[in-house]
């Protein structure tokens, strides 16, 4: 396929999205939506679920843009965020 004609794939395979494709990012208004509101009314939220189905885009893209993107201004804006990884160095 020659470079110039062919047209980039929306969905990032197997990693995680990142905050700054939260453009390709879409589907999961609702639980973004119910993230933020938890996380409004409490300190901590923690996304549980099976490897694979998405917990990490759905924070980093979708949690992460809304917030930085002054979603919850009445929360205020100097949001500290550690993203960690699982292993022996997680920050």
């Amino acid at each position: 396929m020659n470079p110039d004609t062919q047209t980039l794939n929306p969905f990032p395979g197997l990693r995680p999205f990142r905050q700054d494709e939260d453009s390709l990012f879409f589907g999961r208004e609702d639980q973004t939506l119910e993230l933020r509101q938890r996380l409004g009314s409490q300190r901590l939220v923690a996304v549980v679920g099976t490897s694979g189905s998405g917990k990490s885009s759905l924070v980093r893209c979708g949690l992460l843009s809304e917030l930085q993107g002054g979603k919850m201004l009445e929360a205020g804006t100097q949001w500290h965020i550690a993203v960690t990884h699982p292993g022996g160095d997680p920050l």
